[in-house]
């Protein structure tokens, strides 16, 4: 595979953690450029990373979680939707302004950055059975991904700004949509 090839590889794969960080976006009241930055890094070292552990265990550990892995992705984007619906609703706009900052925990998006780069394992397992750079491949999934996050935190936070709660509840039902749009697809109900 060329540069070409991974380059558009590299963007198939951000998609989403593109969408989530839009939604993480959403959530910020007050655009708080560290924070962009942090789940941007987030992202893009996930992707990279988990590109590098598909290459370097191969299809054996990919079989072991492939089975659950679209159960998994629902679950949490199902709980991490439905708690930005129910913040939306049920905190004050002062304190949400205050806690911007804090508003997605380390843990949180971790866990986010985890999830959205399951693909990334499955594409990096195929790494061990094409003619790829292997260092090539990872740094542009990472970087790639990292910069499409940035930019779709900023631009769903400017949304947000404009739509405020309404921003936050479509973030919402955004995460939860993708949770439910890779569990039907992985089960074999949608072919999208």
């Amino acid at each position: 595979m060329g540069f070409i090839g991974i380059l558009l590889l590299a963007f198939a794969l951000a998609s989403d953690s593109s969408a989530v960080s839009a939604c993480e976006g959403l959530a910020m009241p007050k655009y708080n450029a560290k924070l962009a930055a942090t789940i941007a890094l987030s992202y893009g070292g996930a992707e990279g990373l988990m590109a590098f552990l598909g290459w370097a265990l191969g299809k054996q550990f990919y079989r072991l979680i492939s089975s659950f892995d679209h159960w998994v992705v629902f679950i949490l984007l199902t709980i991490i939707g439905g708690k930005m619906i129910w913040d939306a609703f049920h905190e004050d706009p002062a304190d949400q302004a205050k806690a911007s900052s804090e508003h997605f925990s380390p843990q949180e998006i971790i866990l986010l950055s985890i999830v959205t780069s399951v693909d990334a394992l499955a594409a990096g397992v195929s790494f061990a059975f094409i003619s790829i750079n292997v260092p090539v491949a990872v740094i542009t999934i990472a970087v790639i991904s990292a910069a499409c996050s940035f930019g779709s935190t900023l631009i769903g936070h400017f949304i947000s700004a404009k739509f405020g709660r309404a921003a936050e509840v479509a973030g919402g039902i955004i995460l939860f949509c993708i949770g439910l749009y890779v569990l039907l697809h992985d089960l074999g109900v949608i072919h999208l």
